[in-house]
C-alpha cells in the first residue's frame, strides 16, 4: 500500500509548493471582469484527475466540458482547480511536505473567488484515491469530504460529488476500502440537500485487457488519456446539465 502511495505522489511531483499557478489551470486567474460574463460559475476541484494528469502533461476534463456547455448555448463559465497528488484530508506525515489537503484548499480557493466578485453556484468534487492510497480509512475521508460540503454550502454553493474511479491497484484493502468511500458518498444527498452524486465510478469503468477502446482512454492505470479526460468531460455535462438552473445565454 505505501510503495502504491510513494508511486502516486511520484507521478504528481507537480503539486509540491502548492502547484501550478492559477493563470496555468483552465479557467485562467480569478478577476473582476470574470464575474460578468456568465451567468453560473462552475468550480471542478479536486486531484491530478481533476487536473487532467496524464501522457506528461495536463488536459483538465473542464476543458472538454466548458465546450460542451458553450455548444449547447449555457452561459456558464468553468474554473479548474486541481492539484495532482493532493489528499482529501490534511495530511501531516514528512512526504506530504507541501500539500495542505483538500479541506484547507477549497476555503482558500472559495475565498479567492469571492475577492474578485466571483461566486460559484456549483463544485464539481473529486477527492479520496490518494488519502485510500496511503491508507487512510474510507471513513476519515468521507469525514473530511463532509467538511467539504459544508465549505460549500456556506459559499452558497452546491454540490456534484463524484465517485472515486477504479485504478489499476489490485490489492484487496485498497479495492474494498474505495468502495467503502464511494458507498458514503453515494448516500451524501441523504444529509446534505444541496449535495448530488454523480457516479463516476460506473461512468468510467476501468477496462478490461481486451476492451480496446476502453484502454485508449487510460494513461498509466492510474490516470487518463487525453481522449479520456474528453470522454469524463462529456460525461460531466450530461450530469450537469439538467441541474443548471438560469444558466441559458
Amino acid at each position: 500500500m505505501l510503495a502504491f502511495a510513494v508511486l502516486l505522489l511520484v507521478l504528481s511531483s507537480t503539486a509540491r509548493g502548492g502547484g501550478r499557478p492559477p493563470e496555468i489551470h483552465f479557467g485562467g486567474r480569478f478577476g473582476p471582469e470574470s464575474a460578468s460574463k456568465a451567468k453560473v460559475h462552475v468550480l471542478a476541484f479536486g486531484d491530478s484527475i481533476t487536473e487532467g494528469m496524464g501522457e506528461g502533461t495536463f488536459h483538465p476534463y473542464a476543458a472538454s466540458l466548458q465546450q460542451q456547455l458553450d455548444k449547447n448555448g449555457l452561459s456558464v463559465k468553468v474554473w479548474e482547480r486541481g492539484l495532482s497528488g493532493e489528499t482529501v484530508v490534511h495530511e501531516t506525515r514528512e512526504y506530504m511536505i507541501g500539500f495542505q489537503g483538500m479541506i484547507v484548499r477549497l476555503p482558500a480557493v472559495l475565498r479567492a473567488a469571492e475577492k474578485h466578485g466571483v461566486r460559484m453556484q456549483w463544485v464539481v468534487l473529486l477527492g479520496g484515491i490518494n488519502d485510500i492510497a496511503m491508507g487512510t480509512k474510507a471513513a476519515d475521508v468521507y469525514a473530511a469530504h463532509r467538511q467539504l460540503y459544508e465549505q460549500c454550502r456556506q459559499h452558497g454553493a452546491k454540490v456534484l460529488v463524484m465517485t472515486v474511479m477504479e485504478t489499476v491497484q489490485s490489492r484487496a484493502s485498497y479495492n474494498d476500502e474505495r468502495s467503502k468511500l464511494n458507498a458514503l458518498i453515494r448516500g451524501a444527498p441523504q444529509e446534505y440537500p444541496h449535495v448530488r452524486v454523480f457516479d463516476l465510478e460506473k461512468a468510467m469503468p476501468y477496462p478490461a485487457e481486451s476492451d480496446v477502446e476502453g484502454n485508449s482512454l487510460w494513461d498509466d492505470g492510474l490516470h487518463l488519456t487525453a481522449k479520456g479526460y474528453d470522454r469524463m468531460g462529456r460525461v460531466i455535462y450530461e450530469a450537469l446539465k439538467p441541474l443548471l438552473e438560469g444558466a441559458t445565454a
